[in-house]
């Protein structure tokens, strides 16, 4: 009973026969932690420390800079030793901690380092989930399984952001008298340690099985159409076990044809556009709209939820268009939307103040919409790297998408921080989009992308020109 109920929140009565693994609630409960985490992080720095908006930026940045060589060290580390449980333990335990520590720190030092070890303890665990999936049940069901497991990812994500919201507007009188940010980073590390034992209680710990090309293949483009941030299996994954014919290919040809190349470049451009608007924006709401605790967290819901919405349905438009073109025209919708934060910016910047509800509907219907059309650009942004990438390398290119989405969220953390903190936020959100069309008109350029998507991966590839 209670396993069919779980499966009725993602809209779909689970296979007769076909339990949802216990551990699954674990992943789901940290997820819990982290998507309350994404949001009371900024304002605890802003709020509570007295951090300015660039402070943000820097935390923001220093995280996901120590997150890209720790990802690559764990996952080393974790096929050496052929183990996966320890990592998914030793990010929920060490991050449970690390959140205590939080809500005790004092100063903007300790704060910035413990995120810091926040970055490198959380990518202990990147991919740890999914590859434990594919080493535990038969490959026919990989696709459904990863899609299962991911959305109680996707459910936890927006129970966290809810639940903090709930918790800062009701805290105050609660707990009167101490400050409801540092509280909730001690109920998100009760949370975080629950989850943590239910992994070691039902996390299984299974024996690292052989990997074919294909198979990773597979597993990458399905976690890219489901998650906003995409995990893709490691690199070093590939590379370790199929070095040789990783070394034909180069010896025969460019594993990365120059399209994808010029590809890359413009998703650097869009996901750093993306970063700058986003990392100022809970302080813009906070200190420059006004806006509640909870009416902050409502804003960062509604994006969540209809992208949670939209992944299963943007395949058709894709189908349609095509991922290039999606790409732009999708692109070119949030470049109105985020004009829409930078107006409402200029507004308040001029001293005219709308009436609350109006100013929190227009903010709502902007992000609202921000979500919708987000799912497109996470579909179609892998989607397009694993059409384009030669046969054999699409792990190495997706790889290097990974590598370059994460460059552009620290470039776009440290550029929004600074133009808000010293131009204001309205600029902040202008340079975003100038950036975003920087990209869409790369990708505009990029036609010869639309001749190497038409190959499939079970074709030989031969470099285009």
């Amino acid at each position: 009973m209670g396993n069919e109920r779980a499966d009725s929140l993602f809209g779909r009565k689970p296979p007769p026969g076909r339990r949802v693994p216990g551990w699954y609630f674990g992943h789901s409960l940290h997820y819990v932690a982290d998507g309350g985490a994404s949001t009371l992080i900024p304002l605890f720095l802003s709020s509570t420390l007295g951090g300015s908006v660039s402070n943000v930026g820097v935390v923001s940045a220093a995280t996901s800079l120590a997150s890209v060589p720790s990802s690559i060290g764990w996952a080393e580390l974790s096929d050496r030793i052929e183990r996966r449980k320890m990592f998914i333990l030793l990010d929920y335990f060490g991050t449970a901690l690390l959140f205590l520590l939080m809500g005790l720190s004092a100063t903007f030092e300790q704060f910035l380092g413990l995120n810091i070890m926040m970055g490198i303890m959380a990518a202990a665990s990147v991919s740890m989930g999914t590859i434990i999936i594919t080493e535990t049940i038969e490959q026919k069901r990989w696709t459904g399984e990863i899609g299962r497991y991911t959305q109680f990812g996707g459910v936890g994500w927006i129970v966290g952001l809810l639940l903090c919201g709930i918790w800062l507007e009701a805290g105050i009188r609660v707990v009167p008298g101490m400050d409801p940010l540092r509280v909730m980073f001690f109920i998100l590390a009760a949370v975080t340690f629950g989850a943590g034992l239910i992994a070691l209680r039902l996390l299984p710990d299974p024996r690292p099985k052989p990997f074919a090309p294909h198979h990773v293949d597979k597993v990458v483009v399905f976690l890219g159409r489901i998650v906003e941030r995409p995990r893709y299996l490691p690199l070093w994954m590939y590379r370790r076990r199929y070095r040789e014919a990783v070394h034909g290919i180069r010896s025969a040809g460019e594993t990365v044809p120059r399209p994808l190349k010029t590809y890359f470049l413009a998703i650097l451009l869009l996901f750093s556009g993306f970063m700058t608007v986003y990392t100022p924006f809970p302080v813009f709401l906070k200190k420059e709209v006004g806006s509640g605790w909870l009416e902050i967290f409502v804003l960062y819901i509604v994006a969540a939820a209809t992208s949670a919405v939209m992944y299963s349905r943007a395949s058709g438009l894709i189908g349609r268009l095509g991922e290039r073109r999606t790409l732009v025209n999708v692109n070119l919708v949030r470049v109105l939307l985020f004009s829409g934060f930078g107006g409402v910016a200029l507004l308040l910047a001029s001293g005219l103040r709308p009436p609350p509800v109006l100013l929190f509907s227009v903010l709502f219907a902007l992000q609202g919409a921000v979500g919708v059309f987000w799912a497109y650009v996470s579909v179609a942004s892998t989607a397009l790297v694993s059409k384009c990438a030669p046969p054999g390398t699409k792990g190495e290119n997706l790889g290097l998408f990974n590598a370059t989405v994460s460059v552009g969220g620290i470039l776009g953390a440290l550029i929004g921080g600074e133009v808000a903190n010293y131009l204001g936020y309205a600029a902040a959100f202008f340079a975003g989009v100038v950036l975003v069309l920087l990209g869409v008109a790369a990708l505009a350029r990029n036609r010869r992308l639309d001749e190497l998507s038409v190959l499939h991966s079970d074709k030989e590839w031969k470099a285009p020109g």
